[in-house]
């Protein structure tokens, strides 16, 4: 037991800031500390590290007692290369030095997919141009590639590859192609929707909105124009805080203060509706991202499944509006929302000290057997083999418990060729261990009571030789026999005579 309380400081987060994660582009990393000791500090050091080198440090001026990093420590870097990577931040070992360090692993493809389906593929002055220059502006690494399609595409290749969809100019589209985009979105992948000048209102409510069980979000009426305003110099476009909005603040915007709306999909209202294949309480709402100046929603996000759509309800082009027309505020737009669409839900689930770790692979392309590495660092690792079992889906997966200490886990995959695959997995004790006090003499005394246990101050602890007059039976029972063994063996010299040498 100690008297006093001693320094501790904690990484409580380490996490990515929403944005394009492709390799070879600026990558954010928040990390947020926690002072928990009872006074102030000043100068506390954070390093970085990526695959086990050094990459940069900072250093936190003063951090107050009980207080957190406000607001979080963020470093920015850039991955050589696509693949998985290895992410550590690092605190100065203090009094609980398990909760000084924190882990990630983030996989990082060469560029996201971005799949722009539009009835107007070749046109210089297509909506779909539009957005494909602001994905890829020209002289800069946005980490986004672009491919444009027509409608039947859809039908006739499979959508797993791409990162996201754009439905621009909204198309007719067969049944099949519909059919194969609410799969693509169910399994957690993401649509955004455009409308344009022939795009078909029946075919919008009737197949994609299905009584607000389809993809669209919402019923629309019919093309509105948003009536000019010279009174006020009230924005035509207010957003919400949401990622796609995240450079422009809540609210009106400076940036798009000079964004012009002239037309726009007028729409039902927006209220719960009831549907015979979900539960009685209807299904989800959509969220309205950002609304028009006479209170219209402009932009909304739907959950479909484990997937998302966003839908503006204005053209891409400067046809309804002038944003696409030079407005650096609609690049910076599109290229978060490939990002928001990109983003996956499992990308950045946790994995706790005493979690276990669930692989899952492809029993076709893998054998069963495979190893399980627990890093220690780059040279040495602990070895455990798994076998996988399979699963009704067709798939197998195996479950590995023994994540008693925190640091980066590896499964080594074997392909029936011969390759190996490895997966990385990043484990992290819980940030709340840390959060240790001073506990009352009284209150801890009695617990230990309770137990059948004695407490002792550390400050009145002594060696053994303070204890001499209180030694137990069995070290008095030693010194006896080692005192008869003595005797016996001087005895032995005196009674028996020496041997003479020949």
């Amino acid at each position: 037991m100690t008297d006093q309380e001693r320094p501790n400081f904690s990484i409580d987060r380490l996490e990515l800031v929403d944005g394009i994660h492709a390799a070879e582009v600026d990558l954010l990393l928040d990390v947020k500390i926690t002072n928990r000791s009872q006074e102030d500090a000043e100068n506390i050091p954070v390093l970085l590290l990526i695959n086990g080198q050094t990459q940069s440090n900072q250093t936190i001026p003063k951090l107050k007692a009980g207080e957190q990093t406000t607001p979080p420590v963020r470093f920015s870097v850039r991955l050589n290369g696509s693949g998985q990577h290895r992410i550590e931040v690092q605190l100065q070992p203090d009094t609980i030095p398990d909760d000084n360090r924190r882990f990630l692993v983030l996989n990082v493809p060469e560029a996201l997919e971005v799949l722009l389906i539009s009835p107007q593929t070749t046109a210089s002055d297509s909506s779909a141009l539009y957005v494909r220059v602001a994905l890829s502006p020209g002289g800069a690494k946005s980490g986004i590639r672009t491919r444009i399609e027509p409608p039947s595409f859809l039908t006739t290749k499979p959508l797993n590859p791409f990162n996201a969809v754009f439905l621009i100019d909204i198309p007719l589209l067969e049944p099949a192609a519909v059919k194969a985009l609410e799969e693509y979105v169910a399994k957690g992948g993401g649509v955004a929707f455009f409308p344009g000048q022939e795009s078909n209102l029946d075919f919008l409510r009737n197949e994609l909105y299905k009584n607000g069980t389809g993809l669209f979000p919402v019923a629309p009426i019919a093309e509105t124009p948003l009536d000019p305003n010279f009174l006020t110099k009230t924005p035509d476009i207010a957003v919400s805080n949401h990622p796609i909005f995240r450079l422009f603040g809540e609210g009106e915007s400076p940036l798009l203060g000079s964004v012009k709306i002239e037309r726009y999909l007028g729409i039902e209202p927006i209220t719960p509706v009831k549907d015979p294949i979900q539960p009685p309480q209807s299904p989800q709402l959509p969220k309205i991202l950002a609304t028009l100046r006479n209170g219209a929603p402009l932009v909304l996000e739907k959950e479909f499944g484990k997937g998302k759509t966003v839908t503006f309800l204005t053209t891409a082009a400067p046809v309804w509006n002038n944003w696409g027309r030079g407005n650096p505020g609609f690049v910076v737009v599109m290229l978060e929302l490939a990002a928001w669409l990109s983003k996956r839900p499992n990308e950045t689930l946790p994995v706790l000290v005493g979690d276990p770790i669930n692989i899952s692979l492809d029993p076709t392309l893998f054998e069963q057997k495979f190893v399980m590495q627990r890093l220690s660092n780059e040279t040495d690792s602990t070895n455990f083999v798994l076998e996988s079992v399979l699963r009704e889906d067709a798939g197998a997966s195996a479950v590995f418990s023994q994540t008693d200490q925190a640091g980066f886990y590896e499964a080594v995959l074997k392909e029936f060729s011969g390759n190996e695959v490895r997966k990385a997995f990043a484990v992290n004790v819980n940030a709340k261990e840390g959060d240790i006090f001073l506990s009352d003499v009284s209150k801890l005394s009695d617990l230990l009571r309770s137990a059948n246990q004695s407490l002792e101050s550390a400050a009145g602890f002594s060696t053994a030789a303070d204890f001499s007059g209180q030694q137990p039976l069995t070290d008095f029972l030693l010194y006896a026999v080692l005192t008869l063994l003595i005797a016996e063996t001087f005895l032995a010299g005196r009674i028996i005579p020496p041997l003479k040498s020949r």
